[in-house]
């Protein structure tokens, strides 16, 4: 696939399968049938108040919800066993959850 003639070709048997015809088509009945339904307009909505926001609105929201994700996260990790935990340190999940709180900080003067 060095040019674009194979690429073009490669895209048209992509397109052209079996699968990808039924991933297609299932994509447009979901998106007809959520676009009428409680939780489409549910999220509808929500999409218009996200938008709605100012950029360090929106950052100051992801940044608090990291932070606190990343607690729960360790919290729930007292009680899971060492011999199951997972492999990344603890320390990572903390300095994770200390840069988002400082980006939510930052973000609100």
């Amino acid at each position: 696939m060095n040019d674009d003639r194979e690429f073009a070709a490669v895209e048209a048997v992509v397109r052209g399968s079996l699968l990808f015809r039924l991933a297609e088509r299932a994509g447009i009945v979901l998106g007809q049938a959520t676009r009428d339904s409680v939780p489409g307009s549910g999220v509808a909505r929500l999409r218009a108040t996200w938008d709605a926001w100012s950029a360090d609105a929106r950052l100051r929201v992801v940044s608090a919800s990291i932070a606190v994700g990343i607690v729960a996260h360790l919290i729930l990790l007292a009680f899971v066993p060492a011999a199951v935990a997972p492999a990344v340190p603890k320390w990572w999940w903390v300095l994770v959850a200390a840069v988002s709180t400082v980006t939510a900080i930052l973000a609100a003067d």
